[in-house]
């Protein structure tokens, strides 16, 4: 399914990055998932029968294009403009995960793990828009370009995997597991800006979460075994990752680190560019499982009737020999005013 157009016009636009892009190569993790992973992986949940597949192609080519200018021209006055452009964008996804959720609620909790991927996508807009911007969020600008690295593969990325999940294989510690993670990314970012015991909390919180995925994973009935190893390697990826999450998190907490910020940027962002992202997205690619359920809609009825419901009556109004009256299911409404007066009697007389 991935081999298409999009596919090849996000690798041609990657390549053109790499080749000429202006910026040092670690900030590639985040633009890699800006113009590749976003877009492939929304090809995998959207219907050619929303408005959202309709109009994707007008607001999707200026964000991603806004993208690779930002790399590849040095910093100007066009940057602020270039990254609210990609911003903008990720909010029209967020609207995207709103109305899909106003259609069908809590019922199907697969689906709405998809939606609330696609909302917290803005989110990750707006840290990239304030790190190119150089807005103070009150953190360093590494951890306000770590912050939108995390909304796009954490807290996108991760629970479109388990919403695609959820729609082939849903035991009861399904919602229990997907509940957890999505919990745990609120927790994770309260945590960092607040307190570090919400922090290191979240991060354990997350790896029960993660285990209970990669369980589940291993009891679902895939496609074929290439599928479900590429699937299992993405989960297991997080499962290694999230280890040295948790270390620095306790480092953070007891102010004793032994895992630094260079170190989570080699090994845990180049496992979860990679691994988790890249593997994972081949895996699904390779048979998408549909959306089980219906959308809600106003019942309509398709009845129409070309005859006038009644008997015509001749015109009985001298004043107004034009007047025609049909007679209906109640000729006089009047005969119901005595009903009215003894029920409402002190409405009728005011």
């Amino acid at each position: 399914m991935l081999w298409n157009k999009w596919t090849f016009a996000s690798i041609f636009l990657f390549v053109v990055t790499v080749i000429f892009g202006q910026d040092p190569p670690y900030l590639l993790m985040l633009t890699v998932a800006q113009i590749i992973y976003v877009p492939l992986t929304l090809q995998l949940i959207m219907s050619k029968q929303d408005w959202f597949s309709r109009y994707y192609l007008y607001f999707s080519v200026p964000a991603y294009l806004s993208v690779v200018l930002l790399h590849i021209s040095n910093e100007s006055n066009w940057d602020g403009l270039l990254a609210a452009i990609y911003l903008i964008f990720t909010i029209i996804v967020a609207v995207y995960g709103i109305r899909r959720f106003l259609t069908r609620g809590f019922i199907h909790f697969e689906e709405f793990a998809i939606d609330i991927a696609l909302i917290f996508l803005s989110i990750g807009g707006m840290w990239f828009f304030a790190h190119i911007t150089e807005i103070d969020t009150g953190f360093s600008p590494i951890i306000t370009w770590l912050t939108a690295i995390h909304f796009h593969y954490a807290a996108f990325l991760l629970p479109i995997f388990i919403g695609l999940l959820g729609r082939i294989y849903k035991p009861k510690s399904y919602p229990v597991a997907a509940s957890i993670l999505i919990i745990s990314l609120i927790l994770l970012a309260l945590g960092i800006t607040f307190s570090v015991w919400v922090e290191w909390i979240s991060v354990v919180f997350y790896m029960v979460g993660i285990y209970m995925v990669i369980y589940i994973t291993s009891r679902t009935p895939l496609a074929n075994n290439v599928q479900k190893g590429l699937i299992l390697v993405s989960f297991g990826s997080l499962g290694v990752t999230i280890l040295f999450s948790f270390l620095y998190a306790f480092g953070r907490l007891t102010k004793n680190f032994t895992i630094s910020i260079d170190f989570m940027l080699q090994f845990h962002g180049f496992l979860n560019c990679v691994l988790f992202a890249l593997f994972g997205l081949i895996g699904w690619s390779i048979s998408v499982p549909s959306a089980k359920t219906n959308k809600w809609t106003f019942p309509v009825s398709q009845i129409r009737g070309r005859m006038v419901i009644g008997e015509k009556i001749l015109p009985q109004i001298q004043d107004d020999p034009n007047t025609d009256f049909h007679r209906g299911l109640v000729d006089d409404m009047s005969i119901y005013e005595p009903f009215i007066r003894s029920i409402y009697p002190v409405f009728w007389y005011s």
